[in-house]
């Protein structure tokens, strides 16, 4: 699964030379499973070195995307401090029961890196 960086099967860079979807995608985003809670989000981003992961419906297909900000803006004004501190790694993540399929953008654009 790889999830696109730029928009499109083919980007031209700043030379005007075309590059592939293999040379702009991403292939190492840490998943989620749509029920995982907050703390099984915030670890995936953690531990993947990221700034997303991608949700993953009951039979492991891309359902979403969570980015840390969305983690951050979608908590609640009462745990974003202890959400940003977690990540950030300087505190304790707060105790929380939001799923990802709730603090998820729906919808995720996937291709695989050569075409069929």
């Amino acid at each position: 699964m790889a999830l696109l960086s730029q928009g499109g099967s083919v980007a031209r860079a700043v030379t005007g030379s075309a590059r592939t979807l293999r040379e702009i995608m991403t292939t190492s985003i840490p998943t989620v499973r749509f029920d995982d809670t907050l703390p099984d989000i915030v670890h995936a981003l953690l531990e993947g070195s990221a700034h997303r992961v991608i949700v993953l419906d009951a039979d492991g297909k891309a359902i979403g995307l969570i980015s840390d900000s969305d983690v951050v803006a979608r908590i609640g004004p009462a745990k974003q401090r202890g959400v940003l501190a977690a990540l950030l790694g300087t505190a304790k993540l707060p105790s929380s029961e939001v799923t990802a399929k709730e603090l998820m953008s729906p919808g995720v654009l996937t291709a695989p890196p050569k075409p069929r």
